[in-house]
Protein backbone atom coordinates (compact mmCIF):
# COMPACT_ATOMS: atom_id res chain seq x y z
CA UNK A 1 0.00 0.00 0.00
CA UNK A 2 0.86 3.23 -0.76
CA UNK A 3 1.55 6.32 2.05
CA UNK A 4 -0.08 9.13 1.48
CA UNK A 5 1.69 12.52 0.79
CA UNK A 6 0.69 15.21 3.99
CA UNK A 7 3.09 18.12 2.63
CA UNK A 8 5.68 19.58 -0.16
CA UNK A 9 8.96 18.57 -0.93
CA UNK A 10 11.55 20.60 -0.08
CA UNK A 11 12.49 21.26 -4.16
CA UNK A 12 9.01 22.27 -4.25
CA UNK A 13 9.72 24.70 -1.39
CA UNK A 14 12.58 25.85 -2.78
CA UNK A 15 10.77 26.31 -6.20
CA UNK A 16 7.92 28.58 -4.63
CA UNK A 17 10.49 30.88 -2.62
CA UNK A 18 13.10 31.31 -5.16
CA UNK A 19 9.88 32.64 -7.82
CA UNK A 20 8.67 34.83 -4.98
CA UNK A 21 12.17 36.16 -4.34
CA UNK A 22 12.38 36.78 -8.28
CA UNK A 23 9.10 38.74 -8.75
CA UNK A 24 9.05 40.41 -5.47
CA UNK A 25 12.15 43.37 -5.71
CA UNK A 26 10.10 43.92 -9.20
CA UNK A 27 6.59 44.60 -7.50
CA UNK A 28 8.71 46.67 -5.42
CA UNK A 29 10.07 48.84 -7.98
CA UNK A 30 7.22 49.36 -9.55
CA UNK A 31 5.58 50.69 -6.73
CA UNK A 32 8.34 53.07 -5.72
CA UNK A 33 8.23 54.38 -9.50
CA UNK A 34 4.58 54.78 -9.19
CA UNK A 35 4.59 56.61 -5.43
CA UNK A 36 7.11 58.75 -6.56
CA UNK A 37 5.58 59.67 -9.87
CA UNK A 38 2.67 60.73 -7.47
CA UNK A 39 4.46 62.47 -5.21
CA UNK A 40 5.76 64.60 -8.23
CA UNK A 41 2.34 65.00 -9.60
CA UNK A 42 0.73 66.52 -6.33
CA UNK A 43 3.74 68.72 -5.94
CA UNK A 44 3.26 70.32 -9.32
CA UNK A 45 -0.53 70.58 -9.23
CA UNK A 46 0.60 72.56 -5.23
CA UNK A 47 2.80 74.67 -7.49
CA UNK A 48 0.29 75.17 -9.89
CA UNK A 49 -2.13 76.02 -8.05
CA UNK A 50 -0.60 78.16 -5.68
CA UNK A 51 1.23 80.33 -8.65
CA UNK A 52 -2.44 80.46 -10.48
CA UNK A 53 -3.52 81.89 -7.02
CA UNK A 54 -0.94 84.04 -7.07
CA UNK A 55 -1.29 85.17 -10.09
CA UNK A 56 -5.31 86.21 -10.20
CA UNK A 57 -4.89 87.83 -6.86
CA UNK A 58 -2.76 90.11 -8.38
CA UNK A 59 -4.53 90.15 -11.72
CA UNK A 60 -7.54 91.61 -9.60
CA UNK A 61 -6.32 93.71 -7.50
CA UNK A 62 -4.11 95.72 -9.91
CA UNK A 63 -6.98 95.63 -12.25
CA UNK A 64 -9.81 96.50 -10.72
CA UNK A 65 -7.66 99.30 -7.15
CA UNK A 66 -4.90 100.49 -8.90
CA UNK A 67 -4.52 103.83 -10.43
CA UNK A 68 -1.26 104.99 -9.82
CA UNK A 69 2.06 103.59 -9.75
CA UNK A 70 5.01 104.92 -6.88
CA UNK A 71 8.57 104.23 -5.63
CA UNK A 72 7.80 104.53 -2.39
CA UNK A 73 5.09 103.91 0.53
CA UNK A 74 4.56 107.38 0.91
CA UNK A 75 3.47 107.72 -2.84
CA UNK A 76 5.47 110.77 -3.31
CA UNK A 77 7.73 109.59 -6.22
CA UNK A 78 5.36 108.91 -9.40
CA UNK A 79 6.21 106.06 -11.61
CA UNK A 80 4.78 105.24 -14.70
CA UNK A 81 2.69 108.77 -15.03
CA UNK A 82 0.47 110.85 -17.41
CA UNK A 83 3.25 112.96 -18.05
CA UNK A 84 5.84 112.37 -20.84
CA UNK A 85 9.63 112.20 -18.76
CA UNK A 86 8.15 109.00 -16.44
CA UNK A 87 8.04 105.81 -19.15
CA UNK A 88 8.87 102.89 -17.71
CA UNK A 89 10.30 101.63 -14.10
CA UNK A 90 11.15 98.26 -12.62
CA UNK A 91 11.98 96.33 -9.61
CA UNK A 92 13.24 93.09 -8.73
CA UNK A 93 11.60 91.87 -5.70
CA UNK A 94 9.41 94.48 -5.32
CA UNK A 95 10.05 95.84 -2.69
CA UNK A 96 10.46 99.43 -4.05
CA UNK A 97 7.41 98.87 -6.34
CA UNK A 98 3.85 100.45 -4.90
CA UNK A 99 0.45 100.76 -6.25
CA UNK A 100 -2.06 103.52 -4.93
CA UNK A 101 -5.59 103.06 -5.14
CA UNK A 102 -8.92 105.35 -5.79
CA UNK A 103 -8.47 105.92 -1.64
CA UNK A 104 -4.69 107.01 -1.69
CA UNK A 105 -3.84 103.86 -0.33
CA UNK A 106 -1.31 101.93 -0.91
CA UNK A 107 -0.52 98.10 -1.23
CA UNK A 108 2.40 96.15 -3.11
CA UNK A 109 3.34 92.55 -3.80
CA UNK A 110 6.96 91.64 -2.86
CA UNK A 111 9.24 88.96 -1.79
CA UNK A 112 9.39 87.69 1.92
CA UNK A 113 10.64 84.92 3.51
CA UNK A 114 10.76 83.23 -0.17
CA UNK A 115 7.11 83.69 -0.02
CA UNK A 116 5.01 86.09 -2.06
CA UNK A 117 3.55 89.05 0.39
CA UNK A 118 0.90 91.43 -0.20
CA UNK A 119 1.41 94.64 2.02
CA UNK A 120 -1.51 97.21 2.27
CA UNK A 121 -2.33 100.16 4.25
CA UNK A 122 -6.18 99.06 3.28
CA UNK A 123 -7.50 96.14 5.83
CA UNK A 124 -10.03 95.22 3.02
CA UNK A 125 -7.24 93.72 1.37
CA UNK A 126 -6.06 91.29 3.84
CA UNK A 127 -2.59 91.79 3.55
CA UNK A 128 -0.19 88.72 4.12
CA UNK A 129 1.54 86.08 2.38
CA UNK A 130 -0.17 84.75 -1.06
CA UNK A 131 1.33 80.86 -0.75
CA UNK A 132 2.26 78.88 1.64
CA UNK A 133 5.54 77.31 3.44
CA UNK A 134 6.08 74.56 1.27
CA UNK A 135 5.73 76.81 -1.64
CA UNK A 136 9.11 78.88 -2.21
CA UNK A 137 8.90 81.70 -4.66
CA UNK A 138 11.87 83.18 -6.65
CA UNK A 139 13.15 85.43 -9.24
CA UNK A 140 10.28 87.91 -8.40
CA UNK A 141 10.16 91.14 -11.18
CA UNK A 142 7.74 93.74 -11.70
CA UNK A 143 8.08 96.73 -14.09
CA UNK A 144 5.61 99.38 -15.56
CA UNK A 145 5.82 100.73 -19.13
CA UNK A 146 3.77 103.45 -20.71
CA UNK A 147 4.08 103.50 -24.34
CA UNK A 148 1.93 106.44 -24.91
CA UNK A 149 0.66 109.47 -23.44
CA UNK A 150 -2.93 108.45 -23.50
CA UNK A 151 -2.73 105.18 -22.48
CA UNK A 152 -2.48 103.06 -19.16
CA UNK A 153 0.70 101.83 -18.07
CA UNK A 154 1.44 98.23 -18.69
CA UNK A 155 2.43 96.14 -15.74
CA UNK A 156 4.85 93.17 -16.17
CA UNK A 157 5.18 90.54 -14.05
CA UNK A 158 7.21 87.58 -13.89
CA UNK A 159 8.42 84.79 -10.92
CA UNK A 160 9.62 81.60 -10.46
CA UNK A 161 8.02 79.08 -8.34
CA UNK A 162 8.98 75.87 -6.89
CA UNK A 163 7.92 73.20 -4.37
CA UNK A 164 9.94 72.84 -1.26
CA UNK A 165 12.78 74.56 0.36
CA UNK A 166 15.12 74.34 -2.14
CA UNK A 167 16.51 76.60 -4.84
CA UNK A 168 13.84 76.29 -8.00
CA UNK A 169 17.12 75.58 -9.84
CA UNK A 170 19.46 73.59 -7.82
CA UNK A 171 16.64 70.37 -6.71
CA UNK A 172 17.43 66.94 -8.62
CA UNK A 173 15.73 66.85 -11.59
CA UNK A 174 13.72 64.02 -10.84
CA UNK A 175 12.24 65.68 -7.53
CA UNK A 176 12.23 69.14 -9.57
CA UNK A 177 8.64 70.52 -9.51
CA UNK A 178 8.86 74.62 -10.51
CA UNK A 179 6.92 76.75 -13.16
CA UNK A 180 7.77 79.77 -14.33
CA UNK A 181 5.17 82.48 -14.69
CA UNK A 182 5.36 85.85 -16.62
CA UNK A 183 2.23 87.79 -17.64
CA UNK A 184 1.20 91.55 -18.25
CA UNK A 185 -1.46 93.84 -16.88
CA UNK A 186 -3.12 96.92 -18.05
CA UNK A 187 -3.48 99.49 -15.88
CA UNK A 188 -7.03 100.58 -16.81
CA UNK A 189 -8.30 103.30 -13.86
CA UNK A 190 -5.21 105.88 -14.21
CA UNK A 191 -5.05 108.80 -12.14
CA UNK A 192 -3.92 112.46 -13.92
Amino acid sequence: MKKKRLGFTLIEMLIVISAIGLTLPALFSIFYVILNQQIKVYRLTEVKRQGDYILGKMDSMIRSNAVGIYSDSGLATVKCSNTLGNNSYSSTGGSDFYLKDKNNNYFQFALSFDRMNLISTNASYQSGFLSTSKIKVENFAISCERSAQFSGPIISVSFDICYGTNSCSNARVEEQASLSYKTNFKLRNIEN
